[in-house]
């Protein structure tokens, strides 16, 4: 028969003889290693080392802070609950060569120091190259997009990022959402209190493409192409009608590259009885996904973002729609992801303390609203087209700002 034993401590300084289980599911995507591991039922994990190539790479967390006794890798409150929301499994490797393959290994640490053994090796990939980035650089780009793309903060997360990653290049990047916009050209009965319906990017597409002349376009629609009612047949092929016109009249145009990115998640969960909206967007994105087109390329932010709000408590959006600023970082980071330049792990307050962020928005917001007027629109009223102005000479000035920023030794 077994023996067991009881222990009384005052804090989380148990007797542990035994390492704890290696980590698993090792995966990298550009520069991104993620892992999955099991619990140490002893004494609780205290962190993980990273390996690169046989030798060891970092320590995750750098340090590790826990008041009430050893450190642990998820914090604890006053119980022995973790906070929330949870430590991501997540090492962003910002040492990587471009065009260098890599092999990582990730060995779990327990609070007594015992180690696990390493992982299984990782699936050796290719570093980013700057080969999308250059595709980009120099380029006239615009984003089109609902209310999602016209608040700009994803565009301007990316646009920063890039900026900021790549000081030796030049980004043209507008943004051009336009409110409650579709693909579908469809409206619900009522959309704004009956006041108007809801516009269609076909209205405007043709003077966007004509005025703006962009070289790659980047496109998310489909959060109002369903009009928040059913999987329905017409609606879904109504939206799929409208995709397949953006591209022919984009290339049509002669622009070179289109990014679709799929609709974002309608951040609720349906109760019994209403409608599963969050379904209809999953469907629209798994028929975006499967789409082969040669100079189209699908980013899948749906799946993402599903991914990113099934692991943490909190909405993205507080009504549903909308994300705030923490999910217009997903979307950017997914985007940049797509374009192999993932942005390094950080809050949205330090990148947001940046003055070169500063910047960036302000020529970004700038930009955008003149530019909107130029091509025109119709929403609630019509906005015909008018002049640029000086719009483009003091982004210009703006621009010297930033490159002085980021050129800073």
């Amino acid at each position: 028969m077994a023996k067991a034993w009881m222990e009384y401590v005052k804090d989380t300084k148990v007797t542990d003889p035994t390492a704890p289980p290696a980590p698993t599911n090792v995966r990298v995507r550009g520069t991104e290693v993620t892992w999955e591991a099991e619990a140490d039922l002893e004494s609780g994990l205290a962190g993980f080392i990273i390996e690169r190539d046989g030798r060891v790479l970092a320590h995750v967390p750098e340090k590790g802070k826990n008041p009430f006794g050893r450190p642990v890798f998820q914090n604890l409150q006053y119980s022995d609950t973790p906070t929330q929301p949870l430590v991501p499994m997540r090492f962003t490797d910002a040492t990587v060569e471009a065009g260098k393959t890599h092999t990582y290994r990730v060995i779990a640490v327990n609070t007594v120091g015992l180690k696990s053994k390493s992982s299984a090796d990782a699936v050796p990939v290719v570093a980013p190259t700057a080969g999308e980035i250059d595709a980009l650089a120099g380029k006239r780009i615009v984003f089109l997009g609902d209310s999602i793309t016209q608040a700009g903060g994803y565009i301007g997360f990316t646009t920063y990022y890039l900026e900021r990653a790549h000081p030796e290049k030049a980004f043209d990047v507008l943004g051009l959402g336009l409110a409650s916009e579709t693909l579908s050209g469809l409206s619900e009965d009522g959309h704004a209190a009956g006041q108007f319906p809801r516009p269609c990017l076909f209205e405007r597409l043709g003077r966007v493409l004509e005025r703006a002349k962009p070289e790659i376009v980047f496109a998310c629609y489909g959060m109002n192409d369903g009009i928040y009612l059913p999987l329905d047949t017409d609606r879904f092929a109504a939206f799929q009608k409208g995709v397949t016109k953006l591209i022919e009249q984009c290339r049509g145009a002669g622009v070179k590259r289109i990014f679709l990115v799929t609709p974002p998640i309608y951040d609720s969960r349906a109760k019994a009885g209403e409608t599963d909206y969050d379904a209809v967007l999953g469907a629209y994105a798994r028929w975006e996904a499967e789409l082969k087109v040669p100079g189209v390329t699908v980013i899948d932010l749906h799946t993402a973002m599903r991914k990113a709000r099934d692991a943490r408590p909190a909405p993205f959006s507080g009504d549903k729609v909308h994300p705030g600023d923490d999910g217009h970082l997903l979307m950017a980071r997914t985007v940049l992801a797509a374009l192999g330049a993932p942005a390094p792990d950080e809050s949205v307050a330090t990148i947001k303390a940046d003055p070169l962020f500063k910047l960036v928005e302000q020529k970004r917001e700038l930009r955008s609203a003149a530019w909107m007027k130029h091509t025109g629109y119709t929403r609630e009223k019509t906005v015909k087209p008018g002049p640029l102005g000086t719009a483009e000479a003091d982004a210009a000035r703006i621009q010297e700002k930033i490159d002085a920023l980021r050129n800073k030794p």
